[in-house]
């Protein structure tokens, strides 16, 4: 509410904008956080959180394509942020597009300093629906890596065993 009476006594600062669409977005009103993005890019104040803010809005309003074209310009801006980079690996995924969102995941698990067990189950996940010939190896190796740089940790033992169980290796899996 004050965010709004603020836009309403300042409709010039596109910050305001994109503050609101941020909290749009946290309250899903995904409609409303397309439309403050919107005015952002209007008034000419493009960036990297109003790139990611749109590119959130649109997926979520059912225009993948144009959801990734938005993580794309964000990546523009930044090439190695990490929740753009994983936003994008998602989006990928989403639509199928399963060898691009796998490489994705594993450019992001390649640059974070301490990685989440669910990025290399993501990245496991989309080496699975890819149709390289090696992506059976790789959803495999990606956990592996999961388990040796984070340790024993129970989610990734649990899907490796998934996934030699899939492919049926069921000698690895015991």
């Amino acid at each position: 509410l004050v965010l709004t009476e603020n836009i309403h006594q300042h409709p010039e600062r596109t910050d305001l904008y994109m503050e609101r669409g941020e909290l749009y977005l946290l309250h899903e009103d995904f409609s409303a956080a397309r439309s403050d993005f919107f005015t952002c890019i209007q008034q000419g104040s493009m960036n990297l959180r109003v790139s990611l803010g749109m590119s959130k809005a649109l997926f979520y309003t059912g225009q993948p394509d144009s959801s990734l074209y938005y993580v794309d310009l964000a990546l523009m801006y930044d090439a190695l942020h990490p929740s753009a980079l994983e936003w994008r690996a998602f989006i990928l995924q989403d639509e199928d597009r399963f060898c691009e969102s796998a490489l994705a995941y594993e450019k992001l698990i390649s640059l974070t300093l301490q990685p989440t067990p669910s990025l290399f189950i993501d990245a496991s996940r989309a080496w699975t629906g890819c149709d390289a010939m090696d992506a059976e190896d790789k959803s495999i190796l990606v956990l592996k890596q999961g388990l040796a740089h984070l340790g024993q940790i129970h989610v990734i033992e649990k899907e490796l065993v998934s996934a030699y169980l899939r492919y049926e290796k069921f000698e690895e899996a015991l």
